[in-house]
């Protein structure tokens, strides 16, 4: 496979990515902005995304593969609030890495994740990597004007890329540490501590649910297989649940109970209705079976 480097690597996609190929055996180093791994090895370089100085010497290494997992998430009112961060810290830190890495003699290969949120949803179809878009919030923006930029700088300056277009990835956090991703993790941790969970609305709107190891493992043989250069792939999962059984098999597995509330004005126009991946391109280039299906997995961490 080559050296990879892991950008993001304390956040929850990427620790569990990390996790991953050390435990494949692969040949990476870790970055994130914290002075601190969350592995406890040499592995590891502090680097902030936005300053190039500190981008340029990361890249003094060479790297095959970088994994951009880097970024901030959040729902339609943050986005709003804070719409300058959600910029910087998705969109102009990619900039920065592509300016830098464009000026290599051998560019590394870009692996991006993206969203599902970049879509047009509201049909109850399974949506391919040709569905129309319609992101509804700043960070879905930010994920598809990101994924923008890598289209033109691979047009300009030969950057390969992969992109994966993910659903909702769930699972155990490593390490026991606080860190969140989304909406899966965000429920259970709530409903683990002893709260209730509220459903927007009817709760009607139909999802895809993957686990997340799962989903780096499909990263992962994706990204190294040469099929996948420069595409896009969605990566939904095998179960597809309305939100409200979602929410309903939580509470369930934790004894607390589901409320049915109305939609806060903030975030009503940002439901985009089902969202439900079409996996079939990943899965035919990778020949993945899923592992996990989200009703045994979550009776089984409960237990």
């Amino acid at each position: 496979m080559g050296k990879a480097l892991i950008l993001g690597a304390n956040g929850y996609l990427g620790s569990n990515l990390a996790f991953k190929m050390r435990e494949k055996g692969f040949d990476i180093l870790l970055s994130g902005r914290s002075n601190h791994s969350l592995f406890p090895d040499k592995n590891y370089i502090n680097c902030d995304l936005l300053d190039t100085t500190q981008v340029e010497k990361l890249f003094r290494n060479q790297f095959d593969y970088v994994y951009f997992f880097s970024g901030i998430t959040g729902n339609a009112k943050e986005g709003f609030a804070s719409s300058d961060k959600f910029l910087l810290g998705n969109e102009l830190i990619l900039l920065n890495v592509l300016n830098v890495v464009r000026k290599l003699t051998n560019p590394p290969k870009i692996i991006f994740p993206s969203s599902r949120l970049i879509y047009k949803g509201g049909k109850q179809i399974s949506l391919s990597e040709s569905s129309e878009f319609n992101p509804k919030t700043i960070y879905a923006v930010n994920k598809l004007s990101c994924e923008y930029y890598l289209e033109i700088y691979s047009k300009n300056f030969g950057i390969d890329y992969s992109i994966f277009r993910i659903s909702l990835p769930y699972s155990t956090n490593l390490f026991n540490s606080k860190i969140s991703y989304g909406v899966m993790s965000d429920l259970i941790s709530k409903a683990k501590n002893g709260f209730d969970l509220d459903i927007f609305g009817d709760g009607e709107q139909n999802v895809n649910l993957i686990h997340v190891d799962d989903l780096t493992e499909i990263i992962i043989k994706a990204s190294i297989n040469e099929g996948s250069k420069n595409q896009c792939f969605n990566i939904g999962g095998p179960d597809i649940y309305k939100i409200r059984e979602v929410l309903e098999l939580i509470s369930k597995a934790y004894s607390v109970k589901c409320n049915y509330v109305n939609w806060p004005s903030e975030l009503r126009n940002s439901d985009q209705g089902h969202l439900i991946l079409d996996s079939s391109k990943v899965l035919e280039l990778t020949k993945y079976s899923f592992k996990y299906r989200f009703a045994t997995w979550l009776n089984q961490s409960v237990q």
